[in-house]
């Protein structure tokens, strides 16, 4: 088999980056913008669900979002406009939320077990949304057979 060169590994890459506007993704896109815009007009929270086979896309869907909109605004360590946590579909709700806050880098040993623990930890994510100025969360499920 032969070597790739420099110049063909190059577009190689750019090839697996490029990205076409199918009129269903740019329908997902808007709303996903409608979904950050709505924030401010709804007091229910909003929500959207993507499902499709293995290999089909959502996840580069979603990182090609990331990126459009990561592009546009300001972020640092403490605002995060766009948050994606990756869970497992067989964790529960507690280990839900651990995730969240070890993506927004929060998550320590000031979790303690008490009788509050759960309120604890939900209060928590969700002051910890509002405060990194989460405008939309990324929930990335993956399903374990």
């Amino acid at each position: 088999m032969n070597s790739l060169t420099p110049s063909q590994i190059q577009q190689l890459k750019a090839f697996s980056e490029c990205y076409i506007e199918h009129p269903n993704v740019k329908k997902i896109l808007a709303d996903f913008d409608d979904l950050r815009e709505s924030r401010y007009f709804h007091s229910d929270i909003q929500s959207m669900l993507i499902t499709g086979d293995t290999g089909v896309g959502k996840s580069h869907l979603i990182n090609h979002y990331k990126k459009r909109v990561l592009a546009s605004q300001e972020t640092s360590k403490e605002r995060v406009p766009i948050l994606e946590t990756r869970i497992s579909s067989h964790k529960g709700l507690d280990n839900t939320l651990i995730q969240i806050l070890s993506d927004l880098d929060l998550f320590g040993s000031d979790q303690r077990a008490s009788r509050k623990y759960k309120l604890d930890l939900k209060q928590k994510v969700v002051n910890s949304l509002i405060k990194a100025e989460v405008e939309l969360l990324i929930i990335n499920l993956t399903f374990r057979t």
